[in-house]
């Protein structure tokens, strides 16, 4: 049986995964998957990394439960949307990036899905960014890297920091693989991950070993052109990508789906893109 994981929540910040149980059970009854819910510890109260690693944690946990769970442990997709589709690229990131977990012989996420994900906050004075109220977004951004309002003059405006991109270490204890997870932070200010790859996932350099990646966009919304960077980006870099764009719908559509026709489209091409690619 394959497998879908997805994160949950909105900004970081809102909501539980209960209130997407609805939208995910007809998920997992569409790809005939067994579905995963991660309600992660949410910020102010518990800032980056720990969404990431509750992500992370739960992947792995999956993996090395995968005949408890009756589950193909080489067959994960992880899925998200807007801040959970953050999470989900920088969790898929992460496991391809931790050279422990081959050590270990855990296998390679098998697919992600990607619904209007908030993909960077380094530069918001760009495209799709203007003439938009970015007033939340900002807050949502301070609180999940600093546990604040600290840095909400800072996200989005490069102009205003110096910073280098940071880079950051997986260290997997080899006597409880996925249990002992200790990632090391190359840099201690909470403003230098505006420009973190584990953060915010367009500033990857190198996505060569990406799975399969599907992406939608929606044309009204403000972080559409990240979105549609990184599919074209991944898709340069040899990344099999299906990006997909709605002109119609606004932020948080797709979870309508009982009562919005495209919301059932869409929900319907994202079913089709993973049993094509997690058959």
């Amino acid at each position: 049986m394959r497998k879908h994981i997805k994160p949950q929540l909105c900004g970081w910040v809102m909501f539980t995964a209960r209130m997407f149980h609805s939208a995910v059970s007809w998920i997992a009854y569409q790809c005939q998957m067994v579905t995963i819910s991660v309600d992660y510890r949410r910020p102010p109260e518990h800032p980056f990394p720990t969404p990431l690693l509750d992500v992370h944690y739960t992947v792995l946990w999956a993996q090395l439960n995968a005949q408890k769970l009756g589950i193909d442990p080489s067959k994960v997709v992880l899925m998200g949307d807007s801040s959970g589709g953050n999470l989900a690229a920088a969790a898929t990131t992460l496991h391809r990036d931790d050279l422990e977990l081959e050590k270990h012989n855990f296998p390679p996420i098998r697919a992600q899905v990607l619904i209007y994900p908030v993909m960077q906050s380094y530069n918001y004075h760009t495209g799709s960014y203007l003439d938009k109220d970015l007033t939340n977004l900002r807050k949502y951004v301070s609180y999940y890297l600093a546990g604040d309002l600290s840095i909400t003059s800072l996200a989005g405006d490069s102009a205003r920091y110096s910073g280098i991109p940071t880079y950051w270490s997986t260290v997997v204890d080899p006597d409880s693989p996925g249990k002992e997870l200790e990632i090391q932070r190359a840099l201690e200010s909470s403003a230098s991950n505006l420009n973190n790859v584990y953060c915010f996932p367009l500033l990857e350099c190198d996505p060569a070993g990406l799975p399969p990646t599907y992406v939608l966009a929606l044309t009204r919304d403000a972080i559409r052109d990240d979105a549609a960077h990184y599919a074209a980006w991944l898709r340069h870099c040899g990344v099999h990508v299906c990006y997909e764009e709605e002109g119609q719908a606004n932020h948080g559509f797709m979870f309508l789906y009982g009562t919005d026709e495209l919301a059932r489209k869409y929900l319907n091409h994202l079913a089709s893109f993973v049993h094509r690619h997690v058959a």
